[in-house]
């Protein structure tokens, strides 16, 4: 019974350099020969209430040992998480509405892609992700990502009001620059400061959508200057089934802002980004297009404008000759279903009322 009391399992909430150093203790004071075991065995401790073990175990006692190290802690290495590989075979660790709040510690440094989605995550920390060297991936959808108030005079002088910190954080050099894919979707996020992706200047895929975003700047993606143009599907049909199917091969540079409350373009967010391919700003709050916004890269493949109340008037002449010259490049989707339609712009453009009050319903001529 003393032998059997000597043992203690603790749950495998321990980084894994402490699990192998601990491993390598017990393996060496069991006299047992080594065995390869899976990444993030349970741990073990051994001791008795004046923390020594008097009693050494029995070899069937050490085979125990060996059990557990090899079994539990696969099952409960890291509750709420689980390991496989994503359709490019990539490795994968899936943290989905688990309730962490931050990236947590026990999680396989080899995985090229961490999902986090519907956790409670108030913030991105870059370097919380830093400790995985060929990440490609992060999905943070439906968090709590925001804009929070930090000041220490606060705690000296509680009248102070704190400023509004974003909660995306520029950074002065790479800090991911592996990562191809951020997914913040349905966030809380209301404005983007300057360069505030430029921690991870290979991105090639950015979703923003569903959050309250009222608020962007010039330079707000500056910094995703390695982005490289990919092959494209050219013909209008050949473009429809790449999106429906989601045909990764394209490798498109793809910028998701719909669903928030964008009232205005800056002149020149696009500035920064050259080899853009699919840009989202439907269902947004966008009455006008800045002249030449476009000038950066003339032909956007797959463009989505819908949902907007665009207001009719002589302002949006660039827009009107944007969408003859390229309605080949204007969609709607529902679902999963993608359709070219260059009237959407039209239907949903705001009516422009004259002094009799009557509405128009179509974009003003140039």
């Amino acid at each position: 019974m003393l032998r059997w009391k000597c043992l203690l399992i603790i749950g495998a909430l321990v980084s894994t350099d402490n699990r192998r150093a601990l491993s390598h203790f017990l393996f060496e004071r069991l006299s047992v020969k080594r065995q390869p075991r899976p990444h993030g065995a349970a741990v073990l401790l051994s001791f008795t209430p004046d923390s020594s073990c008097r009693a050494r175990p029995s070899g069937r006692m050490a085979l125990f040992v060996v059990v557990l190290l090899w079994h539990v802690g696969v099952v409960t290495g890291l509750a709420g998480c689980h390991g496989d590989r994503d359709k490019d075979d990539r490795p994968r660790q899936n943290c989905a509405a688990a309730g962490f709040r931050e990236v947590p510690e026990g999680l396989t440094p080899s995985a090229k892609v961490l999902l986090f989605p519907n956790n409670l995550f108030p913030s991105l920390t870059w370097s919380s992700f830093q400790g995985f060297t060929e990440l490609y991936e992060i999905d943070l959808t439906g968090n709590q990502v925001s804009q929070a108030s930090e000041c220490w005079l606060c705690w000296l002088v509680p009248t102070v009001v704190p400023p509004q910190v974003p909660q995306v954080p520029p950074s002065a050099a790479p800090v991911l620059p592996t990562l191809g894919v951020l997914r913040l979707g349905s966030n809380l996020l209301t404005s983007l400061p300057d360069r505030c992706f430029s921690a991870c200047p290979g991105l090639i895929e950015l979703y923003l959508n569903n959050n309250s975003i009222q608020t962007l700047r010039d330079r707000t993606f500056s910094g995703l200057h390695r982005l490289e143009v990919g092959r494209l599907a050219t013909k209008p049909e050949e473009r429809e089934s790449a999106l429906l199917l989601g045909d990764s091969s394209l490798n498109f540079q793809i910028l998701e802002l719909s669903s928030n409350r964008i009232q205005v373009l800056p002149e020149l967010l696009l500035h920064p980004l050259p080899a853009i391919e699919s840009l989202y700003l439907e269902n947004n709050k966008i009455q006008v297009m800045p002249d030449d916004w476009f000038s950066q890269k003339e032909e956007v493949p797959y463009l989505f404008l819908s949902a907007n109340p665009w207001a009719c008037s002589c302002s949006l002449g660039y827009l009107h000759r944007y969408v003859d010259e390229y309605d080949f490049n204007i969609y709607t989707r529902s679902g999963p279903l993608v359709t070219n339609d260059p009237d959407s712009v039209v239907r949903t453009a705001a009516p422009l009322r004259t002094g009799s009050d009557a509405p128009h319903t179509s974009l003003p001529a140039t």
